[in-house]
């Protein structure tokens, strides 16, 4: 220890009645069969993608009456079988002809998104989230034995250090 210093001791920022009524909650959350159901990291499906779509065409926060959601919904569907272009589609048989920068922001929407997918394909990519998996796993097994081990007081900077340690080895 340093001279002339005495060792810190940190309070906890939270109320002890605020802390109490939300330990409940990340008990349930840091279960290991939740945390298993997690460790792919891959939880949105189809229809979730196109439920994103939807809420950003029609928003929860205001009030959207069916045609909105209806529209939202083919819009929706659309973008999400064809592409951004698709929009131009809809535009040309609603008698709009679409603008120079509407092509432009299709297709290079469209362009970005498929070069995102080919990216993600690639093998180094899959070698890559196969890595990060495994960290993940050993991130929930280093939590469990600390656990188990009633060692939860640890320093979050001596656990985050063991990650780093165990993801140099895998690197």
């Amino acid at each position: 220890m340093a001279k002339e210093t005495s060792d810190y001791e940190h309070t906890h920022p939270l109320p002890s009645a605020v802390a109490n009524a939300i330990y409940p909650v990340f008990e349930a959350l840091s279960e290991e069969d939740l945390l298993q159901r997690c460790l792919h990291g891959g939880t949105q499906n189809r229809n979730e993608a196109t439920n994103v779509l939807i809420w950003q065409c029609a928003t929860k926060e205001t009030h959207s009456g069916l045609p909105t959601v209806e529209l939202a919904a083919y819009l929706a569907v659309s973008h999400y079988n064809d592409g951004a272009t698709s929009i131009m589609c809809v535009l040309k048989e609603l008698g709009i002809a679409p603008g120079l920068h509407c092509k432009q922001a299709c297709k290079k929407q469209d362009y970005t998104r498929q070069r995102h997918a080919r990216r993600k394909s690639s093998e180094k990519s899959k070698e890559r989230r196969k890595i990060l998996e495994t960290i993940r796993r050993a991130t929930v097994t280093i939590w469990k034995h600390l656990k188990e081990n009633h060692c939860m007081k640890l320093e979050l900077s001596r656990t985050l250090t063991l990650i780093a340690i165990f993801s140099h080895v895998v690197f």
